[in-house]
């Protein structure tokens, strides 16, 4: 079946049920999650589908999938959060965040960005440390493996028709390095 009259484009069943924030393709592979499931699956697309699956347990329910190449990301709900880096090739997982809240989470260029509250860290395969603080929450966050972009809700005081208001938007600044 074409896919918007791309003749290269195919479309082809896969294992599992994917939601929304739980699949993620890449250069060279394509990862996804189940609605409610605790394991990935790991595969290298191609016109033809998606070749080579298999499945890698995360140890708690998955709610996010970021693949980039060499890696796939995750948040994991196991009691509190996590957020895992998953080697493509090997398959062996390794916790990079734990935390009581949802992080936000990004990847790209061999780095993983994580937004926890305010809190702006970084990883590239050991353990996530602090680059800086947003200064609202963090709503997104993402990275090319040198810079992280934080887009954060933010609000101010705005005189609007003769009255102060409070004027909520969101708003994006690049801050750290990757590590």
């Amino acid at each position: 079946n074409p896919v918007e009259k791309d003749e290269r484009a195919s479309s082809v069943p896969i294992p599992g049920t994917p939601g929304p924030g739980l699949a993620s393709v890449a250069r060279g592979i394509a990862a996804w999650a189940d609605q409610g499931g605790s394991s990935i699956r790991i595969g290298v697309p191609s016109d033809s589908g998606v070749s080579g699956i298999r499945e890698v347990a995360q140890g708690g329910r998955v709610l996010q999938v970021r693949a980039v190449p060499g890696f796939v990301v995750a948040v994991v709900r196991a009691g509190g959060y996590r957020v895992t880096r998953t080697d493509a090739a090997s398959g062996a997982v390794s916790v990079v965040w734990k935390g009581s809240s949802r992080p936000q989470i990004g990847a790209g260029g061999r780095a993983i960005a994580i937004g926890a509250g305010k809190a702006i860290l970084t990883s590239r395969g050991g353990a996530a440390r602090k680059v800086g603080d947003a200064k609202g929450t963090i709503a997104a966050i993402a990275t090319d493996g040198s810079r992280v972009a934080v887009f954060e809700r933010v609000s101010r005081k705005a005189k609007v028709s003769k009255r102060v208001t409070t004027v909520r938007n969101t708003a994006v600044r690049i801050a750290g390095r990757g590590r």
